[in-house]
């Protein structure tokens, strides 16, 4: 894992996975050695200090986002044609379909544009030139596609720049109404498109361009609040409920919500604005990774604690599990980091 690009990170049952560019590997012993998860069987090697398999793991984990949630672990996959929907079945130690989980009715743009070579009798070099000219956008709804929340079992989904919602027991995907045809901000990820979260039945959609919506409903009726938050930014980080609050993660720093209505903006013991990367929440306690260190959120007096020193590298994920971090980074692995419990 040394030098691996880490997407993701997820704690579960005292066990941590980690998403790659490789396929999603699974370590039980504090990142010291890692298997990888297979797909649809438990066919595995576990070898100390290295990742080893049978057989290559598919391609088709290549575009994934893994969230847990209710002590599960889920996995959206999207390929050229569709969106695959996975979860960590717990009998075989591997990632199945979730069951009865609907497919998305309409192609993706790489179907659309596959259909129309098919289709045509002549200009072939014409379409094919076409083609090349949407690539960036094919490109980016092959990244963005199946960007998800989830909140008991009602799953919100990304399918070509519209949020869907499925609960179990349904037919189909139900579009929400809520649209992304803005632009991404300079700097920000490129595999990100709406960045999601739900509880209950309130959901956050934050869009490419920063603006931010809030539904009461389940996705049924959407209101835009941008204007309400306390300082301006230019992209998402991610967007993470802790417990009933609500924080949402800025390039420009943290703000937080304990009833949607009304924002804090959070800042450190000096009265600055960390530029939290990412939030990880243990039990009761919300912590944040920059930078400049690990920090912990005093709820009392909404003011960030620095724990740690400096992290020297890109971060991209972050967990924790019993008072031990792990930090997700960009071709640098997964840092471990123990802290005193004084310092909590």
């Amino acid at each position: 894992m040394v030098n691996s690009h880490v997407q993701g990170l997820v704690t579960l049952e005292n066990a941590l996975y980690a998403l790659t560019p490789e396929g999603i590997v699974t370590s039980t012993d504090l990142g010291e050695s890692w298997t990888f998860v297979e797909i649809g069987t438990g066919n595995t090697i576990r070898q100390k200090g290295r990742l080893r398999k049978k057989q290559a793991i598919p391609d088709m984990l290549s575009h994934a986002k893994i969230i847990e949630t209710d002590g599960r672990l889920y996995v959206s996959n999207s390929t050229s044609n569709n969106i695959s929907f996975l979860h960590l079945s717990a009998p075989i130690d591997a990632l199945t379909p979730v069951q009865k989980a609907p497919i998305f009715p309409q192609d993706t743009l790489e179907v659309e544009w596959q259909k129309k070579f098919e289709k045509a009798s002549s200009k072939i070099s014409e379409i094919s030139r076409q083609r090349q000219a949407d690539m960036p956008r094919i490109i980016d709804e092959r990244l963005t596609n199946g960007g998800f929340t989830m909140t008991g079992e009602t799953v919100f989904m990304e399918f070509r720049r519209n949020l869907f919602r499925w609960g179990k027991g349904e037919a189909q995907w139900f579009n929400t109404g809520l649209e992304d045809t803005t632009e991404r901000a300079p700097g920000a990820d490129t595999s990100t498109g709406l960045t999601l979260a739900s509880l209950q039945n309130v959901v956050y959609a934050g869009k490419r361009d920063a603006s931010l919506y809030q539904s009461l409903d389940s996705g049924e009726n959407w209101k835009e609040i941008t204007a309400d938050l306390p300082f301006s930014y230019a992209y998402f980080e991610e967007i993470i409920f802790a417990g009933t609050t609500v924080y949402v993660v800025t390039d420009q720093g943290v703000m937080n919500s304990h009833d949607g209505i009304h924002w804090n903006a959070l800042t450190d013991t000096e009265g600055s604005r960390p530029l939290i990367a990412r939030i990880a929440v243990d039990g009761d306690t919300v912590y944040g990774v920059s930078n400049q260190g690990v920090y912990r959120m005093d709820t009392e007096t909404g003011t960030w604690i620095q724990m740690s020193a400096e992290v020297p590298y890109k971060i991209t994920a972050f967990a924790v599990d019993r008072g031990i971090f792990y930090i997700g980074t960009r071709h640098r692995g997964v840092l471990r980091l123990h802290l005193n419990r004084s310092n909590n």
